[in-house]
């Protein structure tokens, strides 16, 4: 007010509102902008309120669902009279994803695959989604980070160079050393190299051969990587071949 040059607004604008207005209270239980005690403290103060809370739902319950989208429209339609919410004993918890879930409570099938940017062959996850020409990423929610990258280069570019350029991209403190090596079901021996991005294990393979490199990548959740790393990870190994 002083910086506008407004005046003094009355003591009054500070009160809590207090009326008899016929007034719809709607609350998420797990919202964390309005909480639910705040609906029912103003509703203290509205003779003629109805106070709705609805499970698993969080800000915005309104139009989060048929349920609270129905009583809201009972209401507009007749302020007077209290909406039915019969509906609300129906609605069930909310779905929660835990770390683990997608991985343990379905198995993972594997698919041919033909890249003809890269000239490779391969297998990968059937129901994994290729965001980008051989990058596969898993999306069993919105916050799921697994994916696994399968390219391969030209003769020229070295392991080095591309695990330099990788450790940039992904934004590793220091380049990652080798950690061992895997010998696949063709006789290849892979150089292996292990890192960690934003606390997500990273597991690299790199196999080098006059006509190029090879290269595999698996990001994964920490309690799901040694899963991963037989069911997903080695199979793209053994299976990976220049077209």
């Amino acid at each position: 007010c002083d910086m506008w040059q407004a005046g003094q607004a009355n003591a009054i604008e500070n009160e809590p509102v207090v009326s008899d207005i016929p007034t719809l209270i709607l609350a998420g239980e797990y919202d964390p902008i309005t909480p639910p005690s705040w609906g029912q403290a103003v509703g203290e103060r509205f003779s003629n309120s109805y106070y709705f809370e609805f499970p698993g739902l969080g800000h915005g319950a309104s139009v989060s669902g048929d349920c609270p989208l129905g009583i809201t429209q009972a209401f507009l339609a007749d302020p007077t009279t209290e909406p039915d919410a019969a509906c609300i004993a129906d609605m069930g918890a909310p779905a929660f994803v835990t770390p683990g879930d997608a991985l343990a409570n379905a198995e993972i099938e594997l698919v041919e695959y033909t890249n003809d940017l890269f000239g490779i062959s391969g297998v990968r996850p059937a129901d994994w989604e290729e965001l980008s020409p051989g990058t596969y990423a898993r999306g069993a929610s919105a916050l799921d980070q697994t994916v696994i990258i399968q390219q391969a280069t030209p003769a020229g570019v070295g392991a080095a160079d591309l695990l330099a350029l990788l450790s940039g991209q992904l934004g590793l403190d220091e380049v990652p050393a080798q950690s061992g090596e895997y010998e696949d079901a063709n006789g290849r021996i892979w150089s292996l190299y292990a890192a960690a991005y934003q606390s997500f294990p990273i597991n690299m393979a790199f196999y080098e051969d006059d006509a190029g490199l090879f290269l595999v990548l698996l990001i994964s959740e920490a309690e799901q990587t040694e899963a991963l790393y037989s069911t997903v990870f080695t199979p793209a190994l053994d299976a990976m071949t220049r077209n």
